[in-house]
């Protein structure tokens, strides 16, 4: 969502993990926050988890014109078709429709850094991530022993952070 429908909608002190958004036009802190549905092209979506920016912003999405932005996490439920001619996108139920993706739930944001080594990105208050001291900039080298490259580097460790508590 866009923060000025957000501000306009009374959402923006929803309880959610607090992490960084990125777009064309950089990267902001938001709240990322379950909501019961989301309708789109006349298909509902169950329990989708919704960023609201923690501030204004500026720029095309600084309006309060347009409610939010769609991507990949709404999308890969879908298959899209681009009708040009017609100017029209076609959504019709994919493969994935309604299904329930595996969710990080540690708090962590990663990325590698200029050394290509897996650093820390944010960690959120109140999660895992957080309550065990994990702070943005520090480096992930190893998980339960195991060297971060034999676990297949950053997508590896992310899968990690999917899957099941323990």
């Amino acid at each position: 969502l866009l923060y000025q429908y957000a501000d306009a909608h009374g959402l923006l002190n929803r309880a959610g993990v607090t992490k960084m958004s990125f777009g064309a036009g950089g990267g902001q802190l938001s709240t990322t926050t379950q909501f019961t549905t989301l309708t789109v092209a006349g298909f509902t979506i169950s329990k989708p988890l919704i960023g609201i920016p923690s501030a204004k912003g500026s720029g095309a999405f600084s309006h309060g014109e347009l409610a939010g932005n769609a991507g990949n996490d709404l999308f890969r439920h879908f298959n899209l078709y681009l009708d040009y001619q017609r100017e029209k996108v076609i959504f019709e139920k994919g493969a994935d429709f309604g299904r329930n993706f595996p969710q990080d739930k540690s708090g962590l944001q990663l990325s590698y850094d200029d050394d290509k080594l897996i650093s820390v990105l944010n960690a959120s208050a109140g999660t895992p991530a957080k309550d065990a001291g994990i702070e943005e900039g520090d480096q992930i080298t190893t998980v339960d022993g195991k060297a971060v490259n034999s676990l297949g580097g950053l997508s590896g460790v992310r899968e990690l952070l999917r899957g099941t508590n323990g």
